[in-house]
């Protein structure tokens, strides 16, 4: 059973892998140009002796990365194969279309992981400033990675159309993006929007990966590591319970 199971999963993980290679440029733009972009202009803007700001604004870009890599393709993903009524033709291949969604949020991990590694080199040399990252950051990686397409997937199931999806999907991605502390302290944000800000998953993404970064791991970052995991969890359940009522 584990091992079907497992074959199942790998035989859909190659498949979403291959569905890619004609659009990997999309991806390589969103997921690395644009946060290197983003960096370069900081440089010349901004006051590069603050540590902590410097640290901000690497991390935020690396949020950035993996919303457009994870949850704004995720999202397009799933839209397609609604409205193409590919997942009909998935069902005749498969015994759970649970599986279907962790091989399609997996491939677009794969492909979120080279974008997160550049940001932080060339954020590191960059901005020349030391980082000697915790080896926690690779479980965090994951579990934001997780939060964002889990998201995507739930927008995407429930876009009326590819079209619609795409803008649903640029809209969450400004809302975890502007309206959390991504790129800026949680402290500079009007007292009204800070309640909201911590319900936002990248709240949280950008903490652990900021504590992460830094090596200085406190009762914070396993409260967002758990609010990350719940927070896929429930999503992910949300999004197979809608998959079987159709």
């Amino acid at each position: 059973m584990v091992r079907e199971a497992v074959s199942e999963f790998l035989i859909l993980f190659r498949m979403q892998l291959a569905n890619w290679r004609w659009s990997w440029r999309g991806m390589l733009i969103g997921g690395i140009v644009v946060p290197l972009s983003l960096m370069f202009f900081a440089r010349f803007t901004m006051n590069n002796s603050d540590s902590q700001a410097l640290i901000y604004i690497i991390t935020g870009n690396v949020m950035i990365g993996l919303f457009f890599t994870t949850l704004s393709r995720t999202a397009s993903r799933f839209a397609f194969l609604c409205e193409t009524r590919a997942l009909d033709y998935y069902r005749t291949l498969i015994d759970s279309v649970g599986s279907l969604v962790l091989a399609t949020m997996g491939s677009f991990l794969l492909f979120a992981l080279p974008g997160v590694v550049i940001t932080l080199y060339v954020g590191q040399l960059l901005f020349r400033i030391a980082i000697h990252p915790h080896p926690s950051i690779f479980f965090v990686f994951l579990v934001s990675a997780c939060a964002f397409a889990s998201t995507g997937a739930f927008i995407g199931i429930h876009a009326r159309s590819y079209e619609s999806a795409t803008l649903m999907a640029n809209l969450v991605n400004f809302v975890l993006a502007f309206l959390s502390p991504v790129m800026i302290p949680l402290e500079r944000f009007p007292y009204l929007l800070r309640p909201f800000a911590w319900i936002l998953p990248s709240t949280h993404a950008a903490l652990a990966f900021r504590q992460a970064l830094s090596g200085d791991l406190t009762d914070h970052f396993g409260l967002s590591i758990g609010y990350l995991l719940l927070f896929s969890v429930l999503v992910l359940f949300l999004v197979n319970v809608h998959l079987h009522k159709q």
